[in-house]
């Protein structure tokens, strides 16, 4: 019997800048900040409902797949993919969670923020979601170009998106304008939700083509850390990496786990200056070279640049929490 890992689903750097969001008329930066809002409450979510870590990054896994092949036009309410990621999440890593819980607790992150019962850094993550006022021509059925540009199967998700786009502001099922957000999901409400939430499931899967298969770097992160004996320094530095390749960018979509993780551990090595330590070859060993090692390493240096810009010194602080902050000749 084979047991051999199926390969994981990835993306060239062509095809994530010829998205469909991009094909719909969605510049790069605002696609970018969508992204980056729907994965900080996919986060914020997730840790609420108490999710194991590789549970989360699945799910953001699954979205950020989802909008890879989906446009942002036609799926204009993140927060509804966000959720089903979530509920998708919990059955693939067997950490399962009530869909009462779930909406609920995703509904509560869509209140007004007056009425939210959670800390209020979270309710940041609500502004960077909210879209400008649509003009007509985003509200209007997915026309024929809309259609071509969304991938395959863009065209039996026509129903979902004219609703996403339309301006009654959703379900009565969803729709926090009633009651403020205020109280819980019960009755007919709750089952309008729940079976809206399923359908919702379901075009993730689809978007995917039922190809929901996600590998995390983590797992070869701490062999390859294990067979090189690295420091605990160095181990601490490449978790931290490999969880902003998920979580901030798109690297997880563009480099296979094993890869990613080798990468970051080179990185660490190189930023922590102890690679005199480090047996000579030891990529060789692990099946890379160190022209693709540096490789992905400058796509890691690109994205840090960028999270420096938006949000200040983002490696910096994980340099300082591994205790040393020494810098090698990268910067």
């Amino acid at each position: 019997m084979s047991t051999q890992v199926p390969a994981q689903l990835t993306f060239t750097k062509e095809q994530l800048l010829d998205s469909p969001s991009r094909r719909d008329g969605i510049c790069f930066e605002e696609e970018k900040k969508r992204r980056q809002g729907a994965l900080r409450l996919l986060q914020a979510g997730g840790q609420l409902l108490s999710l194991p870590q590789p549970a989360i990054l699945t799910a953001a896994v699954l979205l950020q797949r989802f909008y890879a092949v989906r446009s942002f036009r036609h799926y204009n309410r993140p927060q509804r993919i966000v959720t089903a990621c979530l509920l998708l999440a919990t059955k693939l890593e067997e950490a399962p969670r009530r869909i009462s819980d779930i909406l609920n607790l995703m509904r509560s992150l869509q209140s007004p923020l007056e009425n939210l019962a959670i800390p209020k850094p979270i309710t940041s993550l609500i502004g960077e979601l909210s879209l400008e006022p649509s003009k007509q021509a985003d509200a209007a059925m997915v026309d024929e170009q809309g259609e071509a540009s969304a991938g395959p199967g863009a065209a039996a998700d026509g129903e979902r998106a004219q609703g996403e786009a339309s301006t009654s502001g959703g379900s009565k099922g969803w729709s926090v304008e009633e009651d403020g957000g205020k109280g819980v999901l019960v009755d007919s409400r709750y089952y309008t939700a729940k079976e809206e939430l399923l359908e919702y499931e379901a075009a993730v899967l689809k978007a995917m083509q039922f190809d929901v298969f996600v590998l995390h770097p983590h797992k070869y992160l701490l062999n390859y850390s294990r067979a090189l004996n690295c420091s605990q320094p160095v181990i601490q530095l490449a978790f931290g990496m490999v969880n902003d390749c998920v979580m901030e960018g798109t690297l997880c979509l563009e480099y296979s786990p094993a890869l990613l993780a080798a990468a970051a551990l080179n990185f660490a090595i190189l930023l922590l200056d102890v690679a005199q330590q480090m047996p000579y070859g030891w990529w060789e060993a692990l099946g890379y070279t160190m022209e693709l090692l540096d490789e992905v390493g400058h796509d890691l240096v690109d994205l840090y640049t960028e999270l420096e810009f938006e949000r200040g010194h983002v490696l910096e602080s994980r340099l300082m929490s591994t205790g040393e902050i020494r810098r090698s000749a990268v910067w």
